[in-house]
Parts: structure tokens; C-alpha cells; sequence
């Protein structure tokens, strides 16, 4: 974990992925608070605002270099959203909304409806006929895959 603390001091952007480990990002961006105030020795260090930044920094630099309007809803963009069900248990304003998204809608980060170029591929928890051909030949392609790797590993 790098020194988030010295970066925001010297003005230096910092931004967040996960190396396609997972398709967690939420999962990513707990850890990486989390594992900051573990690292600063102390809870105060490094807040909700300070994960918000580095997310906007992240979309901003991914729309840098693809070429595209990322992280925003607003005409010209990506049109790829997700809408995930939530229950505020208490009041939301804009002031505490991080704090909702954090710690009500990371922790059990399941969207509802995915869109992607503003066509839906989830809808109410189900991934759509064609996306799910996909995965189907990727699965196949990673079993011949491993079944190769397996034959070398016995030879």
C-alpha cells in the first residue's frame, strides 16, 4: 500500500484498479481504506472523501486514455450505469451520501439492472441471452485451457 498520505501532500493524483483479480472494485476500495488507517495508525488519515477522490482521479484518467466520458451521467459519456436496490436506513443528503455508498451499498454490492452503451445486459439480477453465450464460451475456453496446462504439468 503506497503512502496515500505523502501523495495527496505533494499534489500527486493517485488512482485505483484491481489487476483483474476480481470483478470486485467495491470490495477494492474497502480494503484500500480499511488497509489505510491500518497503515496510518489512525482512522483519520485517510477518509470517504479521500477514496472519493481517487475514484473521480480513476475515471478521469481511464476517459483520458480511452478517449470516452467515463464516471459521470452526462450527454456525450459512456452510457453504462448500474442501479442497485438500497434502503437508506437513515437520512441521505448530498453531505453524507459517500458514507451511504460506502458503508450501505459496498459491503452487499450486487446491481439490480446493468446497462453498458446504454443497453441493458442485467436485468432484475439476470445477465441477458447474449452475455451469457459469452461467458459460456470463455468458461470452455479457460477448461481446454487448463486441461492443457494440467498435460504439461504431467509430462
Amino acid at each position: 500500500l503506497p503512502n496515500l498520505r505523502a501523495f495527496r501532500n505533494k499534489g500527486i493524483r493517485v488512482i485505483a484498479g484491481n489487476d483483474g483479480l476480481s470483478a470486485a472494485m467495491a470490495l477494492e476500495y474497502q480494503n484500500l481504506l480499511f488497509a489505510s488507517h491500518l497503515k496510518d495508525k489512525t482512522p483519520t488519515g485517510f477518509g470517504l472523501d479521500d477514496l472519493k477522490k481517487i475514484i473521480n482521479d480513476t475515471y478521469e484518467y481511464a476517459s483520458a486514455r480511452l478517449g470516452i466520458g467515463l464516471g459521470r451521467i452526462k450527454k456525450g459519456n459512456a452510457a453504462d450505469f448500474l442501479l442497485l436496490p438500497y434502503v437508506a436506513p437513515t437520512p441521505m443528503n448530498q453531505s453524507n451520501a459517500m458514507a451511504h455508498v460506502f458503508f450501505g451499498l459496498f459491503p452487499a454490492f450486487k446491481p439490480k439492472q446493468v446497462f453498458v452503451a446504454g443497453q441493458a445486459v442485467v436485468k432484475d439480477y439476470e445477465v441477458n441471452p447474449t452475455l451469457k453465450r459469452k461467458y459460456a464460451v470463455a468458461e470452455n475456453s479457460a477448461r481446454i485451457l487448463w486441461e492443457n496446462i494440467e498435460k504439461e504439468d504431467t509430462k
